[in-house]
C-alpha cells in the first residue's frame, strides 16, 4: 500500500504467550506509545504476527527496538547456577567461575586422558617390539615352538621378551610374517612414538597443555560455526541497551521557539519567530531560541546544576508561561541563569560569583532524571552567574566594583563536571558580575538604554587569569552588564 511495510514476526521468546504479547502490543498503540497503526494475528500451527507501522517514513529497525523495549518481544531471561563443586558441597556460581571450573576441568581431562593413551601405547609398543624379534628370528622362533613343550619359557628365556609380548607371538596367524607387515610395523612404532612425545608433552608443559585446550575450544566453535548451524537463541558479546529509543522520535519534527521572560519563566511558540515579533507581543520577553521539537533544553540554574527538559512539556501558544522548577526536582530558591538547545558539540564557559570558571563539555549532560546533573561544584555560597558559549578566542569578567579583565580562553581547563579555575581575582566584598565571550576584531559590548556601544580597542584590559582587572571603559553601564 503506497510503499509502507510490514514487520512480520515469526519466532516469541521463551515461555512467552502470544496472546499476552498481542495485548501488549495492541494496549501500547491504544495509549499511543508505539508508532503502529495495527497489528494482525495471522498465525496457525507456526507464529505469524503482523506488525503495520503509521507510515513509512518511520526506521524499521528503531521501531522493532521500541517493540523491544516496551514489550516481551525481548525478555531477560534469569539462570540460577547452583552448582556441585566436588560432587557434595552446593554453591552458587557467578559465569565467570563457571568458566574457570569448566577450564579446569577440561585441563584436567586433557592430561588423564594423555596418561591412559600414553600407557595404552606403551602396550602396544611392547608389542610391536615383539613382533620385531619375530621378524629377526623367524626361523629359529617356529623350530622352538614345534620341538619344545613349553615354547613360551623358551622363548622368554632364549630372546629376554615379556610375558605379554611372547604370547602376542605365540597368538599371531601366519599372515602377519609377510615382508611388507614388517615394514607396517617399524612405521606404526614410530607413528606410536611420535604420538607418545606430544602426549608427554602435554602432562609436563603446563603453557603447551594451555594451547592445546585453546586450539581444542577454536575447533569446537569452527565446527558448530553459524555458517552450518543457526542458533534460534543468539549469545551477545554486549549488552543490548534500548533505554535510549523514545517513542518521541518517531513523531514529526516540527519548528519551535522557546521563549524567556524577566522572571525567568519559560514558554514556547510554533515555527521560528524572531525575537522582535514575539517582543512586540509580549514586552517581558527577554531571550528566545529557535529549535526543532525533537531537542531537549538545557537549564542551568545557579546552584550549579544542569536539568535537561523536553520544550514539548513547556505552555504554548497562549498559555501563561511557567517557572523551570515546575518540570525538575529543585531547590525553590534555585534561580535559572541560562538556556540553550542541546547539540552534540556543545561548550559553554560557566562563571560563578567569585570568579572561579571552566569549560563545560556538554556532550554527555543530557539525563532523563529530574533532579538533574551537578556541572559546576560550588563552594562557600558561591553561585553560577553566567553561561556562555565557548566558541570564541576572548573571555572578559567584569566585578560588581567595576574591574574589567580580558583573558584568552585557552587559559580555561575543559572539563565534563569541576570546580573550575580563578577567572578574575575578586577581593572582599566584590563579587563576578557578569562575562562575555567575543573575538578581538569584535571587541567587547554593552547597552545603556536602548543604545548599544561597543569597544575594539581592548589592549588594556588583556591580561592573565586570575588578576584583577581595570576600570571598566568610560560610559559603561551602571549595572555593569555586557550586551548579550
Amino acid at each position: 500500500m503506497h510503499g509502507l511495510y510490514q514487520i512480520v514476526i515469526t519466532e516469541i521468546p521463551y515461555q512467552v504467550n502470544k496472546t499476552r504479547l498481542i495485548e501488549q502490543l495492541a494496549n501500547l498503540i491504544n495509549i499511543k506509545k508505539i508508532p503502529l497503526d495495527d497489528i494482525l494475528d495471522e498465525s496457525d500451527e507456526k507464529i505469524r504476527i503482523v506488525l503495520k507501522p503509521k507510515n513509512r517514513n518511520i526506521d524499521s529497525t528503531r521501531l522493532i527496538e521500541l517493540c523491544f523495549k516496551l514489550s516481551d518481544l525481548a525478555i531477560r531471561y534469569s539462570c540460577n547456577f547452583n552448582t556441585l563443586l566436588d560432587g557434595i558441597s552446593p554453591k552458587q556460581l557467578g559465569l565467570k567461575d563457571i568458566l574457570n571450573h569448566f577450564i579446569s576441568y577440561r585441563l584436567t581431562t586433557i592430561k588423564r586422558k594423555a596418561f591412559f593413551n600414553i600407557d595404552k601405547i606403551n602396550k602396544r609398543l611392547e608389542i610391536l617390539y615383539g613382533y620385531l624379534i619375530v621378524y629377526k628370528f623367524l626361523n629359529f622362533i617356529i623350530k622352538i615352538i614345534r620341538t619344545k613343550d613349553d615354547p613360551k619359557r623358551e622363548i622368554i628365556k632364549k630372546y629376554k621378551l615379556t610375558v605379554n609380548q611372547t604370547e602376542a607371538i605365540l597368538n599371531m596367524r601366519l599372515g602377519y610374517l609377510k615382508k611388507l607387515d614388517e615394514i607396517e610395523t617399524k612405521e606404526e612404532i614410530k607413528k606410536l612414538k611420535d604420538e607418545s612425545n606430544f602426549l608427554s608433552k602435554l602432562t609436563k608443559n603446563k603453557i603447551f597443555l594451555n594451547d592445546y585446550l585453546i586450539e581444542e575450544i577454536d575447533a569446537i566453535n569452527k565446527d558448530l560455526s553459524e555458517n552450518k548451524f543457526k542458533r534460534k537463541t543468539v549469545i551477545l558479546s554486549k549488552n543490548e541497551n534500548y533505554e535510549d529509543i523514545n517513542f518521541e522520535e518517531f513523531e514529526d519534527i516540527v519548528k519551535m521557539t522557546v521563549a524567556i521572560t524577566k522572571e525567568g519563566l519559560l514558554k514556547t511558540f510554533n515555527d521560528h519567530l524572531d525575537f522582535e515579533k514575539i517582543k512586540s507581543n509580549q514586552k517581558d520577553i527577554v531571550e528566545t531560541h529557535k529549535i526543532f521539537s525533537n531537542q531537549k533544553l538545557l537549564i542551568f540554574t545557579s546552584s550549579g546544576r544542569v536539568f535537561t527538559i523536553n520544550p514539548k512539556n513547556l505552555p504554548s501558544g497562549k498559555s501563561s508561561p511557567k517557572n523551570f522548577i515546575y518540570y525538575v526536582d529543585s531547590n525553590m530558591n534555585d534561580k535559572l541563569v541560562k538556556l540553550y538547545p542541546y547539540s552534540d558539540n556543545l561548550k559553554c564557559i560557566l562563571s560563578s560569583s567569585k570568579g572561579k570558571g571552566f569549560i563545560a563539555d556538554l556532550s554527555t549532560i543530557q539525563t532523563s532524571q529530574k533532579k538533574g546533573k551537578q556541572l559546576f561544584n560550588l563552594k562557600n555560597e558561591d553561585q553560577l552567574i553566567a553561561v556562555v558559549k565557548a566558541h570564541n578566542s576572548h573571555l572578559a569578567c567584569i566585578s560588581k566594583m567595576g574591574k574589567l579583565l580580558i583573558i584568552t580562553t585557552n587559559q580555561l581547563p575543559t572539563l565534563k563536571r569541576g570546580g573550575g579555575v580563578q577567572l578574575q581575582k575578586i577581593k572582599d566584598g566584590d563579587r563576578l558580575n557578569d562575562v562575555q565571550s567575543f573575538n578581538l576584531d569584535e571587541g567587547i559590548s554593552w547597552q545603556i538604554g536602548s543604545q548599544n556601544r561597543n569597544e575594539k580597542n581592548v589592549e588594556f584590559w588583556i591580561g592573565k587569569r586570575a588578576q584583577s582587572g581595570k576600570k571598566v571603559p568610560k560610559r559603561f553601564n551602571k549595572n555593569l552588564k555586557f550586551y548579550d
